[in-house]
């Protein structure tokens, strides 16, 4: 383990390393590159890692091999990029941006400038994104929508488990190495997509958090991005149940670790959303009991930071999934986790 960060007169001075994983995003590279090259902070590293690409990533990376750190590997997912590119990075501080994604010239300069204000040891420095599409409903609009956290997390995290406050997507953290060194290499089969979730549930427990209100790059919306893709599957929808429990087994581990007492199984029964796939995954392979009681899914609900109304529709979410004919409750599965809501002005919103 890497020793904790100490004071340094010359922060100024610490190398920040911004790690680029691509996968069939050739389209999109060289912005994120450029990106990546053009920040105003003087004191930079670029690793760019190519996950087994088959479109015209390689050919695209070949002209800036003087420029960046490049790793060409077999594919294996977004957490095995993420892993080999930190297992070569030196950065006191690590941006993680996804290939797809665009910084603002200045956005590790603003990063860098809340570490000097900070007082206390960060685990990670965070901001919105704008995002980029062809939708005129999300065009420019900030993402996530909600105020970011601030401070220690620590006791929110360990009381309510894994999704209990809004991240911005990869691209809007900007990561401690003592906080990476502690949990990476982290699990690659689970996390061959939004290997993100992973960071965000361990790292309240290794530091506070910095908030830049303003965005600091863009984050482009486009069929092929897994968070925002429209199509809801039962393997989809089973891969992100699997991953939920995986997220509060590795976060009762580390707190464990550090001799707090957690209960994973409770912040699964507490949280909505997982409750829902439950149900989703219930309805689309009916044959057996009910997996989630109305008194568990109210509960969950009603303890949640929501208007009073949205917990109606949510509870009338779950009646209609129960009574409803296969065909409706496809219409309802939709609605409450294609996660496009989280950024419209929809009543279904929360």
């Amino acid at each position: 383990m890497i020793e904790k960060p100490i004071n340094n007169s010359k922060k100024e001075e610490w190398l920040v390393s911004i790690i680029i994983n691509n996968y069939n995003y050739a389209e999109f590279l060289e912005e994120a590159i450029d990106s990546a090259l053009r920040q105003t902070y003087p004191n930079i590293e670029v690793v760019v890692v190519d996950d087994g690409s088959t479109d015209g990533s390689l050919r695209i990376l070949e002209a800036y091999r003087k420029f960046v750190i490049l790793i060409l590997k077999e594919n294996g997912g977004q957490a095995s990029a993420i892993n080999c590119g930190f297992s070569v990075c030196k950065g006191k501080f690590v941006l993680i941006l996804d290939a797809d994604d665009i910084l603002n010239a200045t956005a590790v300069s603003v990063c860098m400038s809340a570490v000097y204000r900070a007082e206390s040891e960060l685990a990670k420095v965070q901001a919105p994104l704008l995002i980029r599409s062809n939708d005129s409903a999300t065009n420019a609009r900030r993402f996530p929508y909600q105020q970011l956290p601030s401070g220690c997390l620590r006791s929110v995290a360990l009381s309510k488990g894994p999704a209990s406050y809004p991240s911005p997507p990869m691209s809007g953290n900007f990561w401690s190495r003592y906080f990476l060194c502690q949990v990476l290499p982290m699990p690659e089969t689970l996390y061959r997509k939004s290997a993100d979730a992973y960071l965000f549930t361990l790292s309240p427990l290794f530091g506070e958090f910095a908030t830049v209100e303003e965005p600091t790059g863009i984050y482009r919306l486009h069929s092929r991005n897994n968070y925002w893709n429209n199509n809801v599957s039962y393997e989809k929808l089973r891969y992100q149940v699997c991953q939920y429990k995986q997220r509060c087994l590795a976060m009762e581990k580390y707190a464990s670790l550090q001799k707090e007492k957690v209960n994973a199984k409770q912040w699964r029964l507490g949280q909505r959303y997982y409750l829902a796939k439950i149900v989703s995954l219930w309805k689309m392979r009916e044959g057996r009991s009910l997996p989630v009681s109305f008194r568990t899914f109210s509960r969950a609900v009603i303890d949640s930071d929501i208007s009073i109304r949205k917990k109606s529709l949510w509870l009338m979410w779950f009646l209609g999934m129960v009574i409803a004919p296969k065909t409706l409750s496809a219409r309802l599965i939709q609605a409450y986790l294609r996660l496009q809501f989280r950024v419209s002005s929809s009543p279904l919103t929360g």
